[in-house]
Parts: C-alpha cells; structure tokens; sequence
C-alpha cells in the first residue's frame, strides 16, 4: 500500500538546476518519512515550447538518473481529464484528497525551468489504515504557509514541537 502522495512543483530560472536544490532533492532519499518516487524537469521557451530537461545531479539511491515516466504519465492524464472536464474524488479511507494536478502550460512562465517531485509521505500510512479500518474519513487537509503561522504569532522557528 502506498500512502499519501505529493506533486511539488518548483520553479527556477537558472540555465541547470541550482547544486543547491539537486542537493536537497537527493537528501530526500535519508528521510525515512517520504520517499522520492520520481523526478521530473521541463522548461519553457520564450516562445512558449515546453521540452523535458536532463537531470544531471539528481540520482536513485542505486546511483542511477530519475526519468521522470511516472511524472510524465500523471501529468498527461490529468491533461486529458482537464480536456473532458471531468474530475473524480475519492475521499474513502485517503488522508489526502486528490486535487488538481498542475497545467505546465497555464503554469510554467516562459524562458523558466521545472523540476517536479512526486513525495510519498510514509508517515502517512498507519492514519490512512486507522481510516479505512474505522468510520473515519477526511474532513479537509491543506498545507499552512508562512503567513498564517506568521498572523498566528509564530515563525517557522518557534512552532512549539
């Protein structure tokens, strides 16, 4: 069973991917709470042409370069669903619910580049088993920024363990 998955999109304007970024996206890999199941990277023309780009720097924990085919696939398929205007949600026993996928098209800025990550959050797993076991179901889920921690009086380093 896989648990709750996430696309991250970033964006960078740099020619190759910052060492910096490649760095963190391998340190990924040490984390025993997610596990990096594909990486991705595109880039937009000025003239608005999307091509895929070379991972130089970003590796599989067997040495081996990431192709990004599952990226690929998801963003193709949620291409197609877009097309047909149909979205389908799944809320039974899933912790996160399935969202819009990203448009690379409406999204990524020309003369910029992209990387995607697909994260499987693992720590995840033993809530979604405790939901599909029990009458539980997600009520909502989302990411809090910044700025509400900020209005909330707290920063990123203050956040009480």
């Amino acid at each position: 069973m896989i648990g709750a998955v996430q696309l991250v999109a970033i964006n960078y304007t740099q020619a190759e991917l910052p060492r910096e970024l490649a760095n963190a996206i391998n340190l990924l890999r040490s984390n025993p709470a997610v596990r990096l199941l594909d990486v991705y990277a595109a880039s937009r023309a000025r003239d608005r042409t999307i091509s895929e780009r070379s991972l130089a720097g970003v590796i599989d924990g067997s040495g081996e370069v990431l192709g990004g085919e599952i990226i690929r696939n998801v963003l193709r398929s949620a291409r197609a669903r877009r097309v047909r205007y149909s979205y389908t949600t799944d809320l039974s026993g899933f912790l996160v619910r399935g969202g819009p996928v990203i448009d690379l098209y409406d999204s990524l800025p020309p003369g910029t580049n992209a990387v995607l990550l697909l994260i499987e959050h693992r720590w995840s797993q033993p809530l979604e088993d405790a939901m599909r076991n029990t009458s539980a179901s997600p009520l909502a889920d989302g990411w809090v920024g910044r700025e509400e921690l900020h209005e909330a009086g707290y920063t990123m380093n203050d956040v009480p363990a």
